[in-house]
């Protein structure tokens, strides 16, 4: 009888060890998952033409969460200038609210930075960024102290609205 209560004992013991293991590995996932990254899509037209291989930066506004300090989900359009933004190694998206959104055009396109392809592309760090060649727009949509346009990411459809570059 002894050894019966024994073994039952520990099966039990066992059995809320892997309980408690399962909440701790579920919890841990949750909080470093990107779940909380909304998809983004756009366009970025010049003169009412797609601004093919221009490239963006989102500049989160009013809001310092520890989470996501220093993120800067950016992307790069297609052909037909249309983009998907992307928040680095954390995914596709970006955390939801206001952005500033900086624009640069890139005048010579090279092995560093190849043409734009039919499908939106991404980027996999904000690096590659820093080796976008002579912006044809000559920074006027680059400068994070007097942004000219904004987004907003949230809950729906995901489509932000396009950019229009007319001069």
């Amino acid at each position: 009888m002894v050894g019966l209560i024994s073994s039952c004992s520990r099966l039990a013991i066992w059995q809320n060890a892997a309980r408690a293991l399962v909440a701790v590995v579920a919890g841990a996932c949750v909080g470093c998952g990107s779940s909380d990254l909304i998809p983004a899509t756009g366009q970025v037209l010049y003169k009412g033409q797609p601004a093919a291989g221009a490239t963006l930066h989102f500049h989160r506004q009013g809001v310092d969460d520890a989470k996501h300090r220093g993120l800067i989900p950016s992307a790069i359009t297609d052909e037909d200038g249309r983009f998907r933004v992307s928040s680095d190694t954390l995914g596709a998206g970006a955390p939801a609210g206001r952005y500033a959104v900086l624009i640069t055009w890139p005048v010579d396109l090279n092995e560093d930075n190849p043409p734009p392809t039919k499908k939106a592309r991404t980027i996999s760090s904000n690096s590659d960024f820093k080796r976008t060649p002579t912006d044809r727009l000559k920074g006027r949509y680059a400068n994070a102290e007097k942004p000219h346009f904004f987004a907003e990411v949230g809950l729906g459809a995901g489509e932000i609205p396009p950019f229009q570059i007319n001069d």
